[in-house]
Formats: structure tokens, C-alpha cells, sequence
């Protein structure tokens, strides 16, 4: 009896702990990604701000 409770807590922590991790592991996936297109689009904004401030000097 007490080596199948002993499985069975086992075996919980072991989908626990995979969930969990998948769980985090795919917000970490989206913030890192959100990071990366905002960090694109600022880049796209100064590149064209740039261009903006040579035509207005000209």
C-alpha cells in the first residue's frame, strides 16, 4: 500500500511539475518574442525618423 501511494505522489509531481514547466516555459516563449518585435518596430521607427530628419533638413 504505502509503495502505491509512494507511485502515485510520484507520478503527480511528475505531471505537476511538466505542466508547470510547459506552462512557463510558454510565457517566457511570448515575452521573449513581444520583446523581439517591439525591439523591431523601435528599430523600424528610429531607421524612418532618420530618414524623416534628412528630408526635413534638406
Amino acid at each position: 500500500r504505502e509503495r502505491k501511494a509512494q507511485k502515485l505522489i510520484t507520478a503527480l509531481g511528475f505531471v505537476f511539475t511538466v505542466t508547470w514547466g510547459s506552462y512557463h516555459a510558454s510565457k517566457l516563449y511570448v515575452n521573449w518574442r513581444r520583446i523581439i518585435n517591439e525591439n523591431k518596430m523601435e528599430n523600424r521607427n528610429a531607421f524612418r525618423k532618420k530618414r524623416l530628419d534628412r528630408k526635413v533638413r534638406k
